[in-house]
């Protein structure tokens, strides 16, 4: 049986899946946000909503974003799960693979399905767009037109959902598109952006 450090310097059991002195440190911060996809992953997990259904759908490709995640992230999330998962626990072995194995993304995506950890991806799709949207707000560029430019890009790459904010259905962004949008219209688009994300997230929950 191997040991790790809790915040107090106390020793907690960890059972390896070969050896009897595998030991695990536990990590309070991720050790490496390489991509956008990674620091909208950070987002997710703080808010509580990471799970296994969202991390494969982060290395198979989310919507608007050009990478998928790091290798890193997932053996982050993986070894904060398998300090969570008792030994006798089904997808112990699943987890400790992902969580000490340096798996490309493709056999990451291998461990999760065989586990069938990763059932609900119509949720997990949500959760994606919800934090997308709001790493998008987060960054979101002062100048009413980059600004619009900005929010267009990001319905436009979730193929402008019929339960997107009203104020950014196709026809609508279209018909104005050939404008420069006010200040005042842009900080009220942006409004009903952020609200529909609040009504998102706590649907979410």
């Amino acid at each position: 049986m191997g040991n790790t450090e809790d915040l107090n310097g106390s020793l907690i059991p960890i059972w390896g899946r070969e050896s009897s002195n595998v030991c695990l440190k536990r990590r309070y911060k991720w050790k490496a946000i390489n991509t956008m996809t990674d620091e909208i992953f950070i987002l997710i997990d703080k808010a509580g909503f990471a799970n296994w259904e969202v991390v494969l759908l982060g290395l198979q490709g989310v919507p608007g974003c050009n990478s998928i995640l790091s290798s890193e992230v997932v053996q982050n999330f993986a070894e904060k799960q398998l300090l969570q998962v008792e030994p006798s626990n089904k997808n112990f072995v699943d987890i400790y693979t992902l969580a000490t194995e340096n798996l490309t993304a493709v056999e990451s995506i291998e461990v999760i399905k065989a586990s069938g950890m990763g059932t609900d991806m119509y949720k997990a799709r949500k959760i994606w767009r919800a934090f997308s949207l709001m790493q998008v707000i987060n960054n979101i560029p002062t100048n009413p037109l980059y600004g619009m430019i900005r929010l267009g890009e990001f319905w436009n790459a979730w193929e402008w959902p019929q339960d997107a904010a009203i104020c950014m259905q196709t026809n609508d962004v279209i018909a104005t598109s050939s404008s420069i949008p006010s200040r005042e219209e842009f900080i009220q688009i942006l409004e009903s952006n952020k609200k529909w994300l609040a009504k998102e997230i706590k649907l979410l929950r």
